[in-house]
């Protein structure tokens, strides 16, 4: 009785252990089962909040749909996905942000989190994204940053240094080239607006120099500038499909060569410099540079990691940065002050009033709404670098339900922003007087949806020196001339989409006043 009892207890304990390690496997089973259904939601929530986008083409993804014109294009997209949505740009995740609010959101209430650049080639190849304007958003950026922001206000406003005389002087030399040309009933400005906006920047950089376009080095920092325009005009492929520098090795030989140039031309002025430098005496913003460079301590090397080099280097960002942009957006001036005269003689008059017969200042442009205006609305309608510089995410990041992973590249589509119809009367008309209030003052609501310099944290950090050249230069331009269409041409006020929106070449007629 007890073997049998011992035996049935035996069988028991082995049904209960079979039992107990069933149960053991189903729970592993249920565990695991409901782990990979978890991951799987997550993923299917994660694939949800990511901007939606069109479908594209493996490996180059978007970019044979983005037509002459990628802004418009991106625009008409935002119509059918939204003001936040993706598209791939060759092997770049890309985020379009087509609206002000989306903008705002990312680049300033966000702004640490979307700060960064993508490691492009072109980025890569400027001391090794090491600059102001490409450089990689860390410690070393903002000292970086920091210092070019001090230096540029200590030798490029007009409390601390005479720049504004600079400018004048420069205004008003361009005046009367274009008015004594030989062929100034049939002229093409745009040679001599180049040279007049880069001779200031180059005085700013090197020194004041009443001769400087007469200068060897300077023509060649002229002709440097222009290369690099004609080289990066329509992009730089590799940038966004690294691979095709195995097929077009042209592209990345050509680009390191203009570096090189630039960078051998940079390093023998920061050598002239040298020779004389005098640190109670700073002469210019190469001065400045060099100041700076000898303040960075061990410990600021050793907390931002940034070089002499690096600080260098910005003098190649400050000519780089506004040479072409304010010279392009003066050519757009000149071309809508023709094919607009009522617009153009308002502006005289306005000018006439105020001004009088003494030439223009910084100080005037509060008291010139309708001028400024003016500019606002040409600045609106050339959107001058209609996608501005690409961003990229420093982080993984919510931006409203969307979630958007670190390294992303992020544009910013100011196209969309200039002729957002939910906000603007008739974007497509020329019209100054959508700028000013009932009270004939600057509309400031409308004048902040003008995004030509960016936000946030990489907004462009001579935007004050910009406004001022802009203002100097155009007021200066139409108080001394006037400026017509040659009868009989069509004018085309479509631009061409490169680094920067320009104007399709032009020739006008430029009479004294």
């Amino acid at each position: 009785m007890i073997a049998v009892m011992s035996q049935v207890s035996d069988e028991n304990s082995q049904l209960y252990g079979l039992s107990y390690m069933f149960e053991v496997k189903t729970f592993l089973l249920v565990f695991f089962i409901t782990l990979l259904l978890a991951k799987f939601i997550q993923s299917v929530k994660n694939w949800k909040k990511t901007p939606p986008g069109p479908w594209g083409f493996p490996i180059i993804g978007h970019l044979p749909l983005l037509g002459k014109h990628p802004h418009k294009t991106l625009n008409d997209f935002g119509k059918q996905y939204g003001d936040i949505f993706s598209i791939r740009m060759g092997s770049w995740p890309t985020v379009i942000l087509n609206s002000r609010d989306a903008i705002y959101e990312a680049f300033v209430k966000k702004s640490e989190h979307f700060a960064d650049r993508p490691g492009f080639f072109s980025a890569k190849m400027l001391n090794n994204q090491r600059s102001l304007a490409f450089g990689k958003y860390d410690a070393r950026w903002k000292m970086h940053r920091k210092i070019g922001n001090n230096v540029l206000r200590m030798f490029a406003s007009v409390k601390n240094n005479p720049v504004e005389e600079s400018i004048q002087k420069e205004a008003i030399d361009l005046t009367r080239e274009l008015i004594h040309n030989t062929n100034s009933q049939n002229l093409d400005p745009r040679e001599f607006i180049f040279l007049a906006v880069g001779s200031v920047l180059y005085q700013i950089c090197y020194g004041k120099d009443e001769q400087c376009k007469e200068r060897d080095d300077f023509r060649f920092q002229v002709l440097q500038t222009k290369a690099f325009i004609e080289f990066t005009g329509a992009g730089n492929p590799v940038d966004v499909m690294p691979w095709l520098r195995f097929f077009m090795p042209w592209k990345v030989n050509g680009f390191k060569n203009l570096i090189k140039t630039s960078q051998n031309f940079r390093g023998k002025k920061i050598e002239e410099h040298l020779q004389t430098f005098d640190e109670n005496n700073l002469r210019d913003a190469a001065d400045g540079f060099i100041l700076a460079g000898k303040e960075v301590g061990d410990l600021d090397k050793s907390s931002s990691g940034i070089t002499k080099e690096d600080i260098h280097s910005s003098l190649s960002d400050i000519t780089g940065a506004g040479f072409e942009t304010v010279a392009t957006t003066l050519e757009w001036c000149l071309l809508y002050a023709s094919v607009f005269p009522e617009v153009q003689q308002k502006v005289q008059m306005e000018i006439d009033n105020v001004i009088g017969q003494r030439y223009p200042g910084i100080k005037d442009r509060g008291k010139m709404p309708y001028t400024e205006a003016t500019i606002l609305e040409v600045l609106r309608m050339c959107t001058i670098a209609p996608l501005g510089i690409p961003h990229a995410t420093t982080n993984d990041v919510m931006l409203r339900d969307f979630f958007i992973p670190k390294g992303t590249v992020v544009f910013a589509n100011l196209y969309s922003v200039s002729f957002d119809k939910t906000f603007w009367t008739d974007p497509e008309k020329f019209q100054p007087e959508r700028f000013l209030t009932n009270n004939n003052e600057i509309d400031q609501e409308k004048a902040e949806y003008v995004l030509s310099f960016g936000a946030g944290r990489r907004r462009c950090l001579g935007e004050f020196l910009a406004k001022m050249e802009l203002f100097i230069f155009f007021t200066t331009l139409l108080q001394q001339c006037n400026f017509e269409m040659l009868e009989g041409t069509n004018y085309t006020l479509e631009g061409i989409t490169g680094l920067t929106n320009k104007n399709v070449p032009f020739k006008i007629k430029v009479s004294s006043r």
